[in-house]
């Protein structure tokens, strides 16, 4: 039994000048005690056994806990490199918001001011297209009451650059129509697309007399459609590029 007990221990010895974890240290205790006794007794065999147990359980923990750190560090280099954030860019907000009465049609125009910025464009030109999203509500002030939500509206852009013809192609979806246009330069392409120009909102006659109204408008941009890959790998990554603050137009009644 004396030697069985020593032969268990013997693995777990320590060599000259290496500094080992508590549990090890506890282990080399336990075998010198072994060593020194005049008859090894069976507890102590069975005790090194459960040490050289317990230490092989820390090291497969301390393994899994190693892989596990080097896959959240190698996905967050990921996402960096492929979504940096700039962290000096202007901030994307709706602006002058107006309301205007044509042919018995309430229209509205706005525009959207700091749209696009260096990583949009960038994307732009790798081949990623871009959704543009303008929401439109017409609201009715209440006294004492949240304000009376009447009707929305929702204006879509998709924009892509072809890498070939060296082209901007957008389509302007307004819920009933669509419409496809080719631009030359980037210049005229965003001015065409942050631009709300007299959009049919409502007629008039959805107005009640003696009641104040007004209407907001927020913009939302995204990746139209991402890689195939990033579609599975980054399913739980928000891909709002633009979320701006809702702007309001000024009260009107009818």
């Amino acid at each position: 039994m004396r030697g069985l007990s020593c032969n268990v221990t013997s693995k777990i010895r320590r060599p000259a000048g290496l500094r080992l974890h508590p549990i090890m240290n506890a282990s080399v205790e336990i075998e010198n005690r072994c060593q020194q006794s005049g008859a090894g007794e069976v507890l102590l065999s069975c005790s090194s056994r459960k040490t050289v147990n317990t230490m092989k359980g820390f090291g497969r923990r301390s393994r899994s806990h190693h892989v596990v750190l080097r896959l959240i560090f190698n996905v967050g280099w990921f996402v960096a490199l492929w979504f940096p954030i700039p962290l000096f860019a202007a901030e994307a907000r709706m602006d002058d918001v107006r309301v205007e009465r044509q042919e018995g049609i309430l229209v509205v125009s706005a525009v959207l001011r700091n749209g696009f910025g260096k990583k949009t464009l960038d994307d732009l030109h790798k081949g990623l297209p871009k959704d543009l999203y303008y929401y439109i509500v017409l609201k009715r002030k209440q006294k004492n009451f949240l304000d009376e939500e009447i009707l929305d509206k929702t204006l879509r852009y998709t924009v892509r650059f072809d890498t070939l013809k060296r082209q901007y192609v957008t389509t302007k979806d307004d819920g009933m129509d669509r419409q496809s246009s080719i631009w030359d330069d980037f210049e005229s392409m965003q001015r065409a697309i942050t631009t709300i120009d007299r959009v049919p909102l409502a007629p008039v006659d959805i107005l009640k007399p003696g009641r104040r109204y007004y209407v907001d408008v927020q913009a939302q941009m995204q990746m139209a459609r991402l890689p195939f890959y990033q579609e599975y790998l980054l399913f739980f990554i928000p891909f709002l590029e633009i979320n701006t603050r809702w702007a309001h137009s000024g009260a009107f009644t009818r």
